[in-house]
Order: C-alpha cells, then structure tokens, then sequence
C-alpha cells in the first residue's frame, strides 16, 4: 500500500520552507532587473510551485535553470529564447506553453499584483474567520472574487483522468478485490492490525482504513464471512493506533516532518495543535473513524473518544484552508449520526455557514486556487454532501445545504466528462451519498457513477493481482454500487 496517497495531506514546513527557499532561488536584485524580467518571473513561480506541490525536485532543478537562463536571454535583449525558456520551465512544471492551462484545462496563473493581493486578503480572511464575523468574510471573499475575476475557482493544478469502459460486475467480485488487497499489504497492515503505528503515517491512514472495513463490513459477511475475523481485527488494531495517539484535549498530533525515526524505528510527533488551524484534518479523520467503528462494533470507549475529538473541534475556529474546516465539519454531522446530539449538528451547520458556504462559488467550485483542486473539492464534498444527508427536514439550512452539495457534484461530474475520472479517492463515495439525497440533481450522475467505478475497478486490478491502488473507501463504494 502507498503510505498516505488516498487522502490529500496538509502542507508540512518542511514542504513549505522548500516551496519558500526555491522561489526565493528565482528572484534577483530588483536593480538589475531587465524591463521583462517581473512577467517572466512570475510564470517562473507559478511553474515552480506547482513542480514543489507535485513533489517533483527534479522538475525545480529545470525551472531553476530555465530561470537563469530567461534573466540572461533577456539582459542580452534575446526575447524570443527567453520566452523558450520560460515555457520550458512551464514545461516541466506540467503546464503547457503559457502557463495557463495544463491539459488543455485552465488553472491558477496569477499575475504579481493579483497574488500580492490575494495574500493580503487571505490573511483579512483568516482574521474574519476567527472573530466569526460572517460579514466581515463575505465582505472579503467579494473582494477576492474581484480581484480573481475569471480566475477565481479555478485550481493551481490539474491532471488527466482514467477513463474505463463501465461493465457489469458483481458484488461479490469487488469485495474478493478489496479483501485481497487488503491481504496483499499485509507486511504493512499486519502491523497495523497488532495496534502498531507504521512509520510515520499520520492519524487519517489508520482513520480511512477504519472507516472502510466499517462500511465494507455487511458485505464481508454476506458474501465472505470466513473473512470476518481478519477485518475485525484490522479495525481493533487501528483505533487502538488513533486513540493510543489521541492527545488529552481531544486532537490528534502530527508526524514531524523534520524528525527521524529512533534506533526501534518510532517516528516523532508533534502533539501541539498547528496554529493555522492543519490539526483539524488529522483530528476529523480519527475522530470520525472511531465515531463509525463505535456504531458498528458497540464500543463506548470508542465512542467517547470520538466524541472528545468532536468537542474539540466544536472549539476550533474556521480558518482559511477551507479543508480544514471541512474536516471538522465531516466529524460533526458524523458525531451527530452517532448520538443525535443536537449541540454537534448546530456545530456543523455553523461552521458551514461561516467557512465554507461563502467561499462557494455558482460553479460549485471554492474560491481560492488551493481548494479548487480535485483532491480538496471532493473533500469539501464529503463534508457538505454528509452533513446535507443529515440535516433535518424542518431545518432552515437543509435546502442550501442541499444547493451547495447539488452544485459542487455537478462541477465535478462537468470534469470527469471533460477529462476521466481525476479523482479515485473520495469521489465515488460523495457520488453515490449525492445519489441517495437527489439523483435528479443532474442526468449525468448515474453513468458518472459507472465511469467511476470502472476506473476505481481497473486500477485495482490492473496487473491482475489486486492492490489498494484507488483508496479503500472508493473500492468500498465500487463494491455498493455493484450488482448484488
């Protein structure tokens, strides 16, 4: 199993000093500047974040010497082999020739004044979100919206997707799939199954593990109940894994990205929440995850683990990486599910209401370049579509949260038609929970649905011996979607 690659992880600082040290390699004396040289730059940048987003230094390396290379080109009054090389920095960024689209789709390309002013507005954002001031942040997402203009929603990368022709399979089928996958990471899941920490995964990779087996569990039993044991067993040893890291407020803490591991191979963690607000992805993915395996194996202890995870999350402010705040979003309508909590769901509509529904644009997509990308958007979904499903019907919020989810998975089914499947994470499992609470929402959402189960299907299976190749929670989904 890769480590980690199903659910998108938050920046590290290491990540973020790397981004930082490498764009401050692009940058000169302003006096020296040739006349050309601020446009160029900035493509430069552009294409150098999105190479230190994609984890590829080899592509940095290039930009980098496309960088030295366009300054001299246009020094010498050289134009044509400047602007060559700045494309083949784009180039190996992913970005085709002018940096404003990658596969022929549209992406993030800001120009300097229009990122200096969006980071002056992020942080007016964060500020307004934190005093929960609603109209302090529609006042800034306005502003935003301005300045963005046709810009705004659109991500800072994009990639093609798989396209998989839809065949008929059996239920039966895709849970064999799922059970040998899990029994092909055994070196890795092994451990996890003995109550182990793996390396340093974060919190989520036990949580999506767990939520998985939890959901494909009346399945297993139907059709393979001699598996049972092996799974019961997985879920007992990962949410002994996240409680056992469960700090005494209730979050979960972080691998640190700069530590090594010592000579019994234990990676160290950072138990102190993260100031911008990143400990409220690890926290709603755990505390979710014990929250469902407490309903599907009775397990008070569980339960009250989860549910002080979620208290601490009620606690949090919105902050501006609206995934964050979906995460704590997700875990609330799931510690409402569990209980019936009043007190959990007015939580969640809350920070619906002040950090997400404002930044959602008519196109369905979110606001800012971040969240806009495929991996985020679906998991802005999640939390939306899970919480909409719950939402009671004399609810004065059930209607617009109904609109919000409506609109984000017709924005994606408008991608996957365009390019395939881009997204084999949680994109499956928000298509089918759009499903159950409006399949009219949009004609295209059934055989979207197919699509997205054959291209689930046909990575997991692609060298005929299944591997978690897709995320677990999508090859659950592929197996309720299947024909019984």
């Amino acid at each position: 199993m890769t480590r980690g690659c199903h659910i998108p992880s938050r920046g590290t600082l290491a990540t973020s000093i790397a981004i930082l040290l490498s764009l401050c390699a692009l940058r000169t004396v302003a006096a020296e500047d040739p006349p050309a040289w601020p446009a160029a730059q900035t493509r430069l940048k552009n294409a150098n974040a999105i190479a230190a987003q994609r984890g590829e230094p080899a592509a940095s390396a290039k930009i980098k010497d496309a960088a030295h290379r366009a300054k001299q080109l246009l020094a010498a009054g050289n134009a044509a082999a400047a602007e060559q090389a700045v494309r083949d920095a784009e180039a190996a960024a992913g970005l085709d020739a002018g940096g404003a689209t990658m596969s022929g789709i549209p992406v993030y390309h800001p120009t300097a004044a229009m990122a200096e002013q969006m980071t002056r507005l992020r942080a007016d954002l964060d500020t307004a979100l934190r005093a929960h001031d609603l109209p302090a942040v529609r006042r800034v997402i306005a502003q935003m919206r301005q300045v963005l203009g046709d810009q705004a929603g659109l991500p800072c990368l994009a990639s093609p997707g798989k396209r998989a022709e839809p065949k008929p399979i059996e239920q039966r089928a895709v849970v064999d799939v799922f059970l040998a996958a899990l029994d092909n990471s055994k070196p890795v899941l092994g451990q996890v199954a003995a109550g182990r920490p793996v390396g340093d995964n974060p919190v989520r990779f036990y949580a999506e593990l767990v939520a998985a087996c939890c959901d494909v569990r009346p399945l297993v039993k139907r059709h393979r109940p001699d598996q049972l044991d092996h799974l019961d067993q997985l879920v007992l040893g990962a949410c002994y894994v996240i409680a056992a890291l469960q700090q005494p407020d209730g979050h979960m803490p972080s691998p640190d990205p700069n530590g090594k591991p010592d000579a019994k191979g234990r990676v160290h963690w950072i138990v102190s929440p993260a100031e911008e607000g990143g400990s409220q992805f690890d926290t709603g993915e755990g505390g979710a995850a014990l929250l469902i395996a407490s309903v599907t194996y009775a397990k008070p202890e569980w339960t009250a683990a989860g549910l002080k995870a979620a208290d601490w999350a009620a606690t949090q402010p919105c902050v501006r990486n609206f995934n964050y705040t979906a995460c704590s979003v997700y875990l609330l309508a799931e510690a409402y599910r569990t209980t019936r909590n009043r007190k959990y769901l007015d939580a969640a509509v809350d920070k619906w209401e002040l950090g997400l529904a404002p930044a959602q644009l008519e196109s369905g997509r979110w606001i800012d370049a971040h969240n806009a990308r495929t991996a985020y958007h679906v998991l802005l979904l999640r939390a939306v579509t899970t919480l909409a499903s719950l939402c009671p019907d004399n609810s004065p919020h059930r209607d617009a949260l109904r609109a919000s989810s409506a609109q984000g998975v017709k924005s994606l089914i408008d991608e996957f038609s365009r390019l395939g499947v881009t997204n084999t994470g949680y994109a499956l499992p928000v298509l089918l929970r759009q499903q159950k609470l409006d399949p009219s929402c949009d004609p295209r959402l059934a055989l979207t649905i197919d699509q997205t189960v054959a291209a689930v299907l046909s990575l997991c299976t692609h060298d005929g011996r299944p591997h978690l190749a897709a995320s677990p929670a999508s090859l659950v989904s592929a197996a309720h979607a299947a024909a019984e």
